[in-house]
């Protein structure tokens, strides 16, 4: 039996729609990829997973102690730490509930068969790495981005005492990230960065639940040609190129739906009043976000690749809508793999110009050609980066079995 302790903000799926419906907490990649990592793991034989979750409470609960909890999905144990909201004594009082969780956690199941999974990018992934090695079991790395490039990301601009403090974890993180046993990465280039000492690693770009086996829904009334974007919508995202190559396309038959919440929300609004075929819908659930990306002509993806950023991370969006059986268009990120090639439409010119015509290109493409591709690429998602295929090749990875997918560094 191989048992796991991942430690991560996960936390069941009811729990979450709840807190996203209480507006207690937002829509979060991180918890679809973990939600799917933990659902594949219940798919496969002889594993046992416990979900360590450091998700933070949001929303003002006039709540300053929340005791701690325990749930249960997919016959795996969820177990949310005691929290005390009390400013200076939050973090210590965090740090010290994982320490405690995953050291009792390791003395009951230490061995050679046992594995402390941690989302690196996260404070609390510290102390838990820390309980492992007090304990002898091996410490596993979940990197999906880089913390000192997170400020790049994130424009939006902080007091100082803000500053400092996320200055402060970014560091510790950083610092922290290279002491772990086994590396689980999204990208090669993110595990140079994050696996200096070479250590065993695994490429894991993105894990994508199937979506209902059924023919690509219409549109029901709406007659035009729909390009959709879902996700933050911000201006490194590619919002402002997409805004100023809307006005480069002359035809009137398209409509541009764009979905989700950031910091060129403004911009979006105010490009809709002046333009009828920006259409900004704001944020939904995502199950609406799937059935309205079957419902599209094109989702696009246009975050650029020249930044930093954007050689060390796999843009999940792209495999979601992949997915979707919708025609993709996206950026050429170098963190993309070569077999996703064939099935997607790249933007070679990130400029205004290059936007408009790829997007009339994809327009004139007669449909049958636009559809086989993009049925192609729904079956190379489902059939390939599904949870159960993915969780069969971590757990490969970590017992030794067949690990012919992983890569031993040198």
């Amino acid at each position: 039996m191989t048992r796991v302790l991942l430690v991560s903000e996960c936390c069941t799926d009811i729990r979450y729609e709840e807190m996203l419906k209480a507006g207690e907490t937002h829509l979060s990649a991180s918890q679809f990829m973990f939600s799917g990592l933990i659902k594949g793991f219940s798919e496969c034989k002889d594993v046992s997973v416990t979900v360590l979750s450091g998700m933070r409470s949001r929303g003002k609960s006039g709540r300053t102690f929340r005791k701690r909890v325990r749930e249960y999905q997919n016959g795996f144990e969820f177990i949310y730490p005691s929290e005390l909201k009390v400013s200076g004594l939050h973090f210590l009082w965090s740090w010290l509930r994982i320490f405690m969780e995953t050291a009792k956690w390791c003395a009951k199941n230490k061995g050679d068969s046992s594995f402390v999974i941690c989302d690196a990018l996260l404070s609390c992934a510290k102390p838990a790495r820390m309980a492992a090695k007090l304990f002898g079991v091996l410490a596993v790395a979940y990197v999906t981005d880089l913390p000192q490039h997170m400020s790049e990301i994130d424009e939006r601009r902080y007091g100082l005492k803000k500053r400092l403090y996320i200055s402060l974890i970014s560091r510790m993180t950083e610092r922290d990230m290279v002491k772990y046993d086994r590396y689980i990465t999204l990208t090669e280039g993110l595990n140079r960065e994050a696996n200096p000492k070479h250590q065993p690693h695994i490429i894991v770009e993105c894990i994508m639940d199937a979506l209902p086996d059924t023919e690509r829904e219409e549109q029901g009334e709406e007659a035009n040609f729909v390009v959709m974007f879902a996700g933050k919508v911000n201006r490194l995202f590619g919002m402002e190129l997409l805004l100023k190559a809307i006005p480069l396309i002359r035809q009137e038959d398209i409509r541009f739906h764009i979905y989700g919440k950031g910091n060129y929300e403004e911009e979006i609004i105010k490009a809709a009043k002046k333009d009828e075929r920006i259409v900004y819908k704001g944020v939904l659930p995502r199950s609406e976000i799937l059935v309205k990306e079957r419902q599209a002509d094109l989702l696009i993806n246009l975050r650029p690749s020249g930044y930093r950023f954007a050689i060390y991370s796999f843009p999940s969006k792209v495999a979601e809508y992949m997915a979707s059986g919708t025609p993709v268009l996206t950026t050429r990120l170098p963190g993309i793999p070569a077999e996703y090639e064939p099935y997607l439409w790249f933007l070679d010119r990130e400029e205004p110009g290059g936007v408009a015509e790829a997007i009339v290109e994809i327009m004139k493409t007669p449909e049958e050609e636009r559809r086989r591709r993009a049925k192609a690429a729904r079956r190379f998602i489902e059939e390939g980066k599904n949870p159960k295929r993915q969780a069969q090749r971590i757990l490969s990875f970590l017992t030794g079995k067949e690990l012919g997918e992983a890569v031993w560094s040198t």
